[in-house]
This record gives C-alpha cells, sequence and structure tokens, in this order.
C-alpha cells in the first residue's frame, strides 16, 4: 500500500513511502509531464519477514504475499524511481550467482536484476527486467558477460553483456519458471510449475520441453560439475529426478521424504544434498541412487544450499538462519548472519568467499567462509509500516508509521536515523515548515 506521496517543487524531486521502503524519483521536467504510470494495489500489507508457505499439497515456493511487493507495483520509463531505503534495493531478492568473489548477480521481485563487480561497493540495477512487474526466481551466470534468468509467465531472458540488456526468449509456456542451469553456454535446463522442464541445445535460440511423470512444482536444477550427463531436478513433495544421459532420460529417485524439497546441490558426480520444508536435509554419496534424511536442527525452511566439497557446506533459511557443516552434513553449526529476514539463496565460489540474499533486498556476503558477514544492503531498519513522508527542504526529511517509528534523513535521503517519539501508537501524518 502507498502511504503517502510527495512532490517537491522546490528541485523537481517525488518521495514516497510504501511498507518499510522508502523511494526518490528524480526529475527535470514540469509536473504536469512526468511520464509516469505509477500502479497502487494495495492487498492486506504485512510485517510477516518473508517466509514461504504451503497451500493444499502444493508447495508455492515463490507465491508467498510476505515475499512479495504487496503495497507497491510500479511501472516507470524515464525517469525512474530509485530504492533510497534500503539501498540497493529494497525488493524480495529470490535468487544469487557469482563466478568470483567481489562479482556477482542476483534478481527478484519486480524484475529487480542487480550487479557487483566490486564486492558490493557500487551496484548495477536495472527493474522491470521482464518487460512488466513479474518476479524473478532464477538465475544462472554461465560466463562473466553470459546470464540466464527466469520467472513469472513463462519468462526466460537472457543478457550476453553482463546484464546490460536482455532478450526475451520462447519459452513455449505460461507456467511460472522456478530455477535454470546450463552446464554450458549452449546447453541448459529451466523448470517450474506443475512439472514444467525445458531445455536448450543452442544456447536458449529454442527450448524444448520434456515430461517428467510429476505434475508437482518443480523447484531447482542442477547438473555435476564439469559434466554434463549427470543432473537433478527436486520439487514439492519430496520429487528428485535424476539423468545420466545430459537430459533424454530422466529417472526417479527415492529421496526419503515428503516434504517439499526447494534447493540442490552437487559437489561432483556422486556427493550431493537437498534442502527444503520443515528443517529438511537429504545427502547422498552415490548419484542419488539412495538418499539419507539428516536429523533436523531446525523447524523452519532451508530455502537453498550451497555445498564446495563433498564435506563443505551452508544452508539458509527463514529468520537469517546460516549454518555450516564440515563433515558432510554431519553435524552444522549456526553462522551469525547479521539480519533477520529469511535468506533465500547462497552461493560461495571457494570455501572462503560467499554470497546470500533475501527478503526486503537482504544481502550480505562473507570472505572467512562465514565464521563473520556483513551486511551491504544500506539502511534503516525499523520494524515498522510507514504511513508519511515529508520534507522541510533539499536535504531535511521525516517519514513516520506504526509503532510510533520516525526516521529523519539530513542528506536528501542517502542515509535515514530514527528519532525518538516518545510513543508506540500509529503515526499516520508528518508535516515540517522548516528543518527545526
Amino acid at each position: 500500500m502507498i502511504t503517502r506521496i510527495e512532490r517537491r517543487m522546490c528541485n523537481d524531486e517525488i518521495w514516497f513511502t510504501t511498507g518499510l521502503r522508502v523511494f526518490l524519483m528524480v526529475t527535470c521536467i514540469a509536473l504536469l509531464m512526468i511520464p509516469v504510470n505509477l500502479i497502487a494495489q494495495d492487498e492486506d500489507s504485512t510485517e510477516d519477514d518473508g517466509d514461504l508457505y504451503q497451500t493444499g499439497d502444493q508447495f508455492d515456493r515463490f507465491d508467498d504475499p510476505s515475499l512479495y511487493e504487496t503495497g507497491v507495483h510500479f511501472d516507470t520509463t524515464s525517469p525512474a524511481w530509485q530504492w533510497e531505503n534500503p539501498f540497493p534495493t529494497g525488493s524480495h531478492l529470490y535468487a544469487v550467482d557469482a563466478l568470483h568473489a567481489d562479482s556477482m548477480a542476483t534478481v527478484g521481485h519486480l524484475g529487480v536484476f542487480l550487479r557487483t563487480r566490486d564486492g558490493g561497493t557500487s551496484w548495477n540495477a536495472g527493474y522491470n527486467t521482464l518487460g512488466s512487474t513479474g518476479a524473478i526466481y532464477g538465475i544462472d551466470v554461465v560466463e562473466p558477460d553470459l546470464m540466464f534468468a527466469v520467472g513469472t509467465y513463462g519468462s526466460i531472458i537472457r543478457s550476453q553483456d553482463g546484464g546490460i540488456n536482455w532478450s526475451t526468449l520462447l519459452s513455449n509456456t505460461s507456467r511460472p519458471l522456478n530455477a535454470v542451469h546450463f552446464y554450458d553456454a549452449n546447453n541448459g535446463w529451466v523448470v517450474g510449475r506443475e512439472g514444467t522442464v525445458r531445455y536448450t541445445i543452442n544456447g536458449g535460440a529454442a527450448w524444448l520441453s520434456k515430461f517428467l511423470s510429476t505434475t508437482k512444482s518443480l523447484n531447482d536444477v542442477t547438473f555435476a560439475p564439469g559434466n554434463g550427463n549427470l543432473g537433478w531436478i527436486v520439487g514439492d513433495s519430496g520429487r528428485v529426478f535424476a539423468t545420466t544421459d545430459a537430459g533424454t532420460s530422466w529417472v526417479t529417485q527415492n529421496s526419503s521424504t515428503t516434504k517439499h524439497l526447494v534447493g540442490v546441490s552437487f559437489v561432483d558426480s556422486i556427493h550431493g544434498f537437498a534442502v527444503g520444508q520443515s528443517g529438511t536435509i537429504i545427502a547422498t554419496v552415490n548419484g542419488g541412487n539412495t538418499w539419507v534424511s539428516l536429523i533436523p536442527f531446525t523447524s523452519g525452511y532451508h530455502y537453498d544450499v550451497d555445498f564446495v566439497t563433498s564435506s563443505v557446506g551452508w544452508v539458509v533459511g527463514d529468520g537469517g538462519k546460516v549454518f555450516k557443516t564440515t563433515n558432510a552434513g554431519g553435524t552444522w553449526v549456526p553462522q551469525l548472519s547479521g539480519v533477520t529476514r529469511s535468506l533465500t539463496s547462497v552461493k560461495f565460489v571457494n570455501s572462503d568467499n560467499g554470497w546470500a540474499v533475501g527478503s526486503f533486498g537482504e544481502i550480505i556476503k562473507t570472505s572467512n567462509g562465514g565464521t563473520s558477514w556483513i551486511r551491504l544492503t544500506k539502511g534503516v531498519q525499523a520494524q515498522s509500516i510507514l504511513q508519511a513522508i515529508t520534507f522541510s527542504d533539499a536535504n531535511n526529511g521525516w517519514t513516520v508509521g506504526t509503532q510510533g517509528v520516525i526516521l529523519h534523513t539530513t542528506n536528501a535521503g542517502r542515509s535515514w536515523l530514527p528519532q525518538a517519539s516518545g510513543v508506540s501508537k500509529y503515526l499516520t501524518g508528518v508535516s515540517f515548515v522548516n528543518s527545526v
């Protein structure tokens, strides 16, 4: 829900608040000429931290309203809205991939795409990457400049210049697609809702259908590093499929669980792990011929898993939780992520350097195997729905919200600091005649 829009004629800026976020649009033209199409959708706003949920027996991995920007869907041409708090985005992030310690790409709701090549010091940000306000659920960085992403409405998109420009590829489906994996520049696989599987052998120029014996949602796909013959797909109700002939045929494997599986990682042709609902972790040491359920150490969701060796790996999940194992899942040690929002994806490029992303734009990184994590998302974390915003001049502004929250900026929104209101009630309006 957009709770307040304010235009400051003094320097052609428009600010608005929605939920926990603050937006700025900088313009250089008259008010009546601003080419903006702003569409607000007011479903029941929530302060949920973005946990996934289940409806019936189908695990709706990415359709949880608490993971979506239910308050605002916007479509802008030029000039564009930019995130001010938090930075670089407040959109929920669903997937992350990286090739090097300082270079990563992440995607999420509202078609957001973020790329850094300097460890998070600076960001290249894009929105509406799908040409709409649809969500991007999966990304695979195949080479530094070649990447593929998938999302709502059966969308498959490709960039050949590091994410600057994207082209839409014909998937021949309108079902949401959850994950994408290429084992080389030409051969890739995509999985999604209702057992949807698509594959390409020519770098995405054409996508073919593959039938699997399920109508359950398929949530992740991977291939053994350096071996395009061996691949695995995981999905709802404990579904696991495997191929040993580059996807010509897929066979069902007994996963030893009926819980929904949402992430899978193989470090070689035989050692693999998958994670999901109710703290589920399953492991194999023989390519999936047998899977063993590891003893759950949490009741929440594990949203993703990544191993760098057969012994060393990480899982991420609800409430900013990160766990590491150094003995192939025998024991898991919690790590302090520094965030409380759900982490939905994790990627390590080696045993030291890794990234994790999650709801409300959370981005964290480590350079020491998770001993310490650095939060790259900048801005105030206020457990409040922001209701109104005002500026007294070009630099000084205030926003207020539930639980008596007041945030103040003195540098045109580049940073915000909390102020004590002395109350815990809803604050729904604010106005200043000057900076004091």
